[in-house]
């Protein structure tokens, strides 16, 4: 006997938030609909007047079943910003660090047989719930044989995304429970962007769509049907590392790494702020600022800027590498400079001063590339 998983509360009395996208590799809100009626999310994502015809499906709208919020920018999106001098690295964008929770839940089949479509649309009316299905546009291709589906199905509460994957999960087994079909895991992550109803022109024929109002799913009947998370005790980690030693290391990398590029200086800082945890973060600190002042006066006029001060951005910045990695980041950007600069005096057959220094860099701390290069000369 299934789980009854029909919340009390009727679909009328919900509400749900959409962010519209232009396009798969949109990143910034084109739209944003907050606090809507499930009509309106049907309405928005697959009308009852049909599917709009787009050929290219990445030109298509996409959207995530949630309101963003304002974190900063990551990724792709953050380098956009900081080339073309965003006044702001802050701001709404899809992704796992914008996405807020969610209540609705989304499942998606590919490659299905006409049967196994069919079961899983009886499942969904004796089930009682309301759900939105519609064909995706890769459906009818010859390449990509079988039923292309995507189903959209509303909770009665939002839910943050370790409990909406619980959920996720729950809910697959207890309406698809028995039926040989699996839905793409990736619809267990909220920031998963999905595609509006959309039909190549030359398979407009094929395009379907089932909106059956009904019982929303109740959140908290889902999580009670869920398996318990598993919590791994915590490991305490001691470092096998010397402090002093490690801010020696660095200190003489800080030489040798990029501080012209906008993008680089990012993403060493925040190495530098990974590795705070072997050095200590003062020291850490201070090395940023070190680094930081090695720029020429171009690359450091912004620096009195909030979104470009090296402390600032250093206190603000948190790393999600591990401390060893951090580690390996600075050293192996110090190598690659330093690599470089003897092999631009291999080349003109004249040793720089600065030449000269990476060579003795590379012998001290990359025996092995400093052995390559000598054996190349």
């Amino acid at each position: 006997m299934k789980i009854n998983i029909i919340s009390p509360c009727a679909l009328d009395l919900s509400r749900f938030s959409l962010t519209i996208f232009r396009g798969f590799t949109g990143t910034l809100p084109a739209d944003e609909l907050v606090n809507y009626a499930w009509s309106v999310v049907v309405h928005t994502v697959a009308p009852a007047h049909g599917p709009a015809l787009i050929v290219d499906k990445d030109r298509a709208p996409y959207f995530v079943c949630c309101q963003l919020k304002v974190a900063r920018y990551v990724s792709k999106t953050l380098e956009r910003a900081i080339r073309e001098k965003w006044p702001c690295l802050e701001g709404r964008q899809r992704s796992a660090s914008h996405v807020t929770a969610s209540n609705i839940l989304v499942f998606e089949f590919d490659g299905l047989t006409a049967e196994s479509w069919g079961q899983i649309l009886e499942c969904l009316k004796a089930a009682g719930l309301t759900f939105l299905a519609y064909s995706t546009h890769s459906y009818g291709r010859e390449d990509k044989p079988g039923v292309r589906v995507r189903v959209l199905a509303p909770m009665d509460s939002a839910l943050e995304q370790m409990d909406f994957t619980r959920a996720w999960y729950a809910v697959h087994k207890i309406l698809f429970d028995g039926l040989d079909v699996q839905a793409d895991v990736s619809g267990r992550n909220i920031h998963q962007q999905q595609g509006v109803w959309v039909v190549h022109p030359d398979r407009a024929e094929l395009a379907f769509r089932h909106d059956l109002r009904g019982g929303v799913i109740s959140a908290q009947a889902a999580l009670a049907a869920a398996p318990k998370p598993v919590i791994k005790p915590k490991q305490h980690f001691e470092p096998i590392s010397n402090p002093a030693l490690d801010v020696a290391r660095l200190a003489e990398a800080a030489n040798w790494i990029d501080a012209e590029d906008t993008v680089t200086w990012i993403k060493n800082v925040t190495a530098f702020k990974a590795a705070g945890v072997l050095v200590g973060m003062e020291a850490a600190k201070q090395l940023v600022l070190f680094y930081s002042a090695r720029g020429s006066d171009k690359a450091t006029e912004k620096n009195a800027d909030d979104c470009y001060d090296p402390e600032t951005f250093f206190d603000s910045v948190n790393p999600s590498m591990p401390p060893q990695i951090g580690m390996a980041v600075l050293c192996g950007n110090a190598r690659d400079v330093a690599v470089r600069e003897v092999k631009a005096s291999l080349t003109a057959a004249h040793w720089t001063d600065r030449g000269r220094d990476a060579a003795k860099y590379l012998a001290r701390h990359h025996a092995r590339v400093f052995a390559e290069l000598r054996g190349a000369a």
